[in-house]
């Protein structure tokens, strides 16, 4: 997610407004775009052999504001909004539910700045929500626990390790944290992961048979040589980090990277382009031999956190207010 961003202001287009379990949702029937001739958009993938194309589908989801995450999670979507201009945007944050061709923007009022999440289970989420971490049940729309971080950054990613453990990145202090979930959900602390200082730390991603953190770094920590790929082994308890690698590959893109997924043992990486300009975002894959599989670039645009699901990678255009998806099946 990019520090510095021009103001983006939202359009709602509510139909119906209801009150359920004391949260106020926005309700509206959606329907994925059909691939027209009027909207089929392709990007070109570069595999180092052949260019091939792929159909990006654009999700008719009203309502997204400076959309900066997304999971997929039991045939629904779900996607942080920030609502504004990142640190600028105090309670105008929330996350939006596309599920059976309807859409719920879940959380008004609750959330700050939401960036990367996690699901706990089906019920409950947690999410950075700078300055702040918390868990938050979806049924209730209450919130069951924060930790504050201390004089954070400016906050970002966020992934599970397990049941009782996360990690959120400090892109602005080149910091990751070990957040720490009891059983009963109902508090939370955290610790500053030893031996990790890069700056502008942003994508997480963690291989939970090699205990493994991958991370990307990006420009948006305010230093213009960053945009690369890093490894690091964690200790038993998550807190110590050792064996910190920089892989050998030049600055991609334009160092602008976001998200990261790790998927069948590849790393697919988002890169939002300069300044987050239209259609200047790339996808890059890399094999687990560090070699470049694949990127992809076209009509994308300020491309933050992704997900991968079933081998579609969800991309959430910030700076365009709108979920796209791109089908790489073949590769992933």
């Amino acid at each position: 997610m990019k520090k510095h961003f021009i103001t983006l202001t939202a359009i709602f287009l509510s139909v119906a407004f209801i009150t359920a379990c004391g949260q106020k949702e926005t309700v509206e029937a959606v329907k994925e775009v059909a691939l027209t001739t009027e909207n089929k958009t392709t990007v070109s993938i570069n595999n180092g052999t052949t260019t091939v194309e792929a159909n990006v589908s654009t999700y008719a989801i009203d309502g997204l504001s400076t959309p900066e995450s997304v999971v997929v999670r039991n045939g629904a979507i779900y996607v942080a909004n920030i609502g504004g201009n990142p640190g600028e945007s105090a309670g105008k944050g929330f996350i939006t539910e596309y599920k059976n061709n309807t859409t719920k923007q879940l959380f008004l009022g609750l959330l700050d700045d939401p960036k990367g999440f996690a699901f706990l289970d089906d019920d409950t989420i947690i999410v950075s929500d700078h300055p702040n971490v918390k868990i938050i049940k979806i049924s209730t729309g209450t919130v069951l626990a924060t930790v504050a971080i201390d004089t954070p950054g400016f906050m970002n990613d966020l992934v599970l390790l397990d049941n009782k453990t996360a990690l959120v990145s400090d892109t602005g202090k080149g910091l990751v944290y070990k957040v720490s979930i009891p059983a009963n959900k109902a508090s939370l602390s955290y610790v500053t992961v030893a031996g990790i200082t890069e700056n502008g730390i942003n994508g997480l991603a963690f291989d939970k048979n090699t205990k493994t953190l991958y991370f990307v770094t990006s420009t948006f920590g305010g230093d213009a040589t960053r945009g690369h790929i890093f490894q690091a082994t964690l200790n038993a308890d998550y807190t110590t980090a050792s064996a910190l690698t920089k892989w050998n590959t030049d600055q991609l893109g334009a160092g602008g990277l976001d998200g990261l997924v790790l998927v069948n043992g590849k790393l697919v990486i988002s890169d939002w382009g300069i300044n987050g300009a239209k259609n200047a975002a790339h996808v890059y894959v890399f094999n687990a031999d560090r070699s470049l599989a694949l990127s992809v670039n076209g009509m994308i645009s300020g491309v933050a956190d992704i997900t991968v699901d079933n081998g579609i990678v969800y991309l959430p255009e910030f700076t365009q207010n709108q979920l796209t998806s791109i089908d790489l099946k073949e590769y992933l």
